[in-house]
């Protein structure tokens, strides 16, 4: 799973956080024991998503407060502040 912002205007992804599932469990002899069942993976997922959701409000939190800072620093300069 991978979560990124898209700047189309420069045609560039930003990665943000990427996840995978865990491996297959292993004996020594290299036979698998577990098997991931589905359930396991959904929920798996499920937190990734939970998560990278968090990590976007964050960055779009950031992202938004430093727009603001450059906008006010824009019109304080423009109104001779």
């Amino acid at each position: 799973m991978l979560c990124v912002i898209v700047d189309l205007g420069r045609n560039t992804a930003y990665s943000l956080a990427a996840e995978q599932t865990p491996p297959t469990e292993r004996i020594p002899d290299g036979k698998k024991v577990e098997k991931i069942d589905d359930s396991t993976r959904i929920d798996f997922y499920l937190n990734c998503m939970k998560e990278m959701v968090n990590l976007s409000k964050k960055a779009v939190f950031k992202i938004k407060k430093e727009l603001l800072s450059s906008l006010k620093k824009c019109i304080n300069q423009k109104h001779g502040g």
